[in-house]
C-alpha cells in the first residue's frame, strides 16, 4: 500500500518520472493587502513576501510562500509572518488559473505575547505570462487558523519562470 501510494505521488507532482518534458519552475516577490488575527479589531495591514511554484508545467504542482505581515496603523498588534505550502491546480492555458491548497503556519506578535497557529491554505489566481520568464500574478489568500485566527490577503506577485 504505502509502495502504491509513493507511485501515485510522484507521478502526480513529477511528470518528469514518466518522460515527459522538464518541469519548469518559478520564483518571485508579492505585494499584498490583509489582515492577520482573532477578530475584526486586528486592522489592515500590508504584506510582503515570497512565492515558489515547483513541477508548474503540469495540471498539478507544488507552491511554498513567506509572507510578512507589517503591524497595522493602531491597536496593540505588533508584525505577523507566515509560511505555507501545499498543491496547487491550474489549468494549462499561457494565462494560468491557478487554485491552491495546503498548509499555513504563522505567528502573530502583540505588546506583551506571541501566538503561534497552523491551519489551512486556501488560495486562488491568475498567472499571466509577461514575455518567455516573466510573470505577473494577482491572488487571493485565505488562511483559516487555530485558536480562533484568520489571515487574508490580497494582491500581486511578479516573478521569474526557469
Amino acid at each position: 500500500m504505502k509502495t502504491t501510494l509513493l507511485i501515485v505521488l510522484i507521478g502526480i507532482l513529477c511528470p518528469s518520472a514518466f518522460g515527459e518534458s522538464y518541469p519548469q519552475h518559478s520564483a518571485g516577490i508579492r505585494i499584498a493587502g490583509g489582515s492577520y488575527g482573532a477578530s475584526a479589531r486586528s486592522g489592515t495591514r500590508g504584506i510582503a513576501g515570497a512565492e515558489a511554484c515547483l513541477y508548474c508545467e503540469g495540471p498539478q504542482a507544488l507552491f511554498v510562500e513567506y509572507s510578512h505581515f507589517f503591524p497595522p496603523g493602531s491597536g496593540i498588534y505588533n508584525g505577523a509572518d507566515l509560511v505555507a505550502g501545499g498543491i496547487r491546480l491550474q489549468t494549462r492555458q499561457r494565462t494560468r488559473f491557478f487554485f491552491d491548497f495546503g498548509i499555513a503556519a504563522g505567528n502573530s506578535r502583540t505588546r506583551s505575547t506571541s501566538v503561534s497557529t497552523v491551519g489551512a491554505s486556501l488560495g486562488a489566481g491568475l498567472q499571466v505570462n509577461a514575455g518567455e520568464h516573466f510573470y505577473f500574478s494577482p491572488f487571493f489568500r485565505s488562511y483559516p487558523m487555530n485558536s480562533s485566527y484568520i489571515a487574508g490577503s490580497f494582491g500581486a506577485g511578479l516573478g521569474w519562470r526557469f
